[in-house]
């Protein structure tokens, strides 16, 4: 009898603790050492050889800082089946030095999964990026986030969701939009900038992830506000512009900067007042880098 009692606990056990809601955070920690940024960069691009992993651009957007931008084939296929998946085509790994380390880091693939309502996780890259850079802790919040959290995130009261997404721009086709795009970005005119370009042709979209450098757009003069804790969170950046068929979008800066800085407050020192004309910005510098005059 003391035995039934016994596994019937165990069994009650193990269904309370499977029902359980998983949680993550925005970032994870892969490791830390006291190597120069381009020791670092030379050590990542060698483990991540052999994983089928596409290494699709790179950034160094302010001293002692630098970002490689990677996808796959199972990334882009699962961007390609939801809408406006391609915002969540990318993962961003980043090399951070501070005055006593150099931090390597990249945007939790699962977190972003839910996020941007993909049909499916991205598990298989995570596994890819813990057997080569490794997995030290999951950073960027205080709280874990549970999955329903996620899929239905904003801010606060009145600020956009996932789905709020800001059209900057209309085209006759896909064709059309995206040499827009591309020249727009190769002018540089208003300080905007190409650093990478993912297809998703199963979607007829592409995204581009774009530098800034003017005005309070600026991603230099953005994560100095912002990203003040001792674990960086450099893999925010960059910026993204989405290409689906003929339409041009952007994600709220309000939502885009809050997906990875959710406990960001709203006043006060390091808070979003002290980059409240940013989000206006940045909608303005890629509007008028793609749109002609």
């Amino acid at each position: 009898m003391k035995k039934v009692i016994l596994l019937f606990a165990f069994i009650m056990f193990s269904s309370v603790f499977s029902f359980a809601e998983a949680k993550f955070k925005p970032f994870v920690l892969a490791y830390i050492n006291q190597k120069s940024i381009s020791d670092n960069i030379s050590e990542i691009k060698n483990k991540l050889k052999d994983k089928d992993i596409n290494i699709v651009g790179e950034y160094a957007p302010y001293d002692n800082a630098h970002i490689i931008i990677i996808t796959d084939s199972d990334m882009i296929e699962n961007a390609s089946k939801s809408k406006n998946g391609g915002f969540g085509a990318m993962i961003r790994i980043s090399i951070t030095k501070t005055n006593d380390e150099t931090q390597i880091s990249y945007n939790n693939p699962i977190y972003l999964s839910h996020v941007y309502q993909l049909k499916s996780t991205h598990t298989g890259i995570l596994d890819k990026l813990k057997s080569s850079l490794g997995f030290i802790k999951e950073f960027g919040s205080e709280k874990s986030y549970t999955v329903s959290e996620l899929k239905s995130y904003h801010y606060k009261f009145l600020m956009p969701y996932f789905e709020d997404v800001i059209e900057l721009a209309s085209f006759n086709s896909y064709a059309q939009a995206t040499k827009a795009v591309s020249d727009g970005l190769s002018n540089n005119k208003y300080g905007v900038g190409k650093v990478y370009k993912i297809d998703i042709s199963a979607s007829k979209s592409s995204v581009f992830g774009v530098s800034m450098s003017q005005k309070s757009s600026n991603d230099k003069y953005i994560m100095g506000e912002i990203d003040f804790k001792k674990t960086k969170s450099t893999a925010h950046l960059p910026y993204e512009v989405l290409v689906v068929k003929g339409e041009v979008y952007i994600l709220p800066a309000e939502f885009r900067i809050a997906i990875n800085f959710p406990e960001l407050s709203m006043m006060g020192d390091n808070s979003f007042m002290n980059i409240m004309a940013s989000p206006e910005d940045i909608k303005e510098v890629l509007k008028n880098s793609i749109i002609k005059e």
